[in-house]
């Protein structure tokens, strides 16, 4: 099912301010996704659906994250509102997804306020949206100057954000895949 929101931070229906939070609650989980292969280019870009190969590749990134970060699974799936990131964020969640038009067409700046409209409540995000904006973001959080370019599609980085949503500078890059780089089977 897909979610229509104005803003990330309706998902709760709370305000950050009667959520409660300990210290402990701070460190957050960040899922940063770029879609799967998409069909050629169309009229309208809104409207490309995932490629037969993007939806097998979601199929094993899905496996993946489920085998190796089982604590770390999405509470919240937020996914701009074209096709192919909706049809990726479905099949990677198996559940509800936000959809969010702030990440279609979104620069780093953009990308990061809907971060940061993230509930404090939610312990772990994932954010599908594309490139160059997804890569851009990977090489700002991870600082690493090797990392790949242009970044993969359905790259699926994961990161620990120690300070919450608001305060992702100080990001540590957990664990990354490409769809080429998940072993046989996954």
């Amino acid at each position: 099912m897909t979610r229509n929101l104005d803003r990330v931070d309706q998902v709760t229906g709370e305000s950050e301010a009667h959520v409660a939070v300990s210290s402990e609650q701070v460190n957050v989980r960040c899922w940063l996704i770029r879609h799967g292969k998409a069909e050629g280019a169309r009229p309208d870009d809104l409207a490309r659906p995932l490629a037969k190969r993007g939806r097998s590749d979601a199929a094993s990134m899905r496996a993946w994250m489920l085998a190796q970060h089982p604590n770390d699974v999405p509470q919240l799936w937020v996914a701009s509102p074209a096709r192919r990131t909706r049809e990726t964020a479905e099949l990677l969640a198996g559940g509800d997804v936000v959809l969010e038009p702030r990440l279609y067409g979104a620069w780093t700046g953009e990308f990061f306020a809907v971060m940061a409209a993230t509930p404090l409540a939610i312990r772990s995000a994932a954010f599908v949206g594309h490139n160059p904006t997804v890569g851009s973001l990977f090489h700002a959080l991870s600082g690493r100057a090797g990392a790949p370019r242009p970044y993969p599609t359905l790259g699926t980085a994961l990161f620990e954000l120690p300070q919450g949503w608001k305060h992702p500078e100080q990001a540590r890059l957990l664990d990354f895949k490409s769809p080429k780089s998940l072993p046989l089977g996954e």
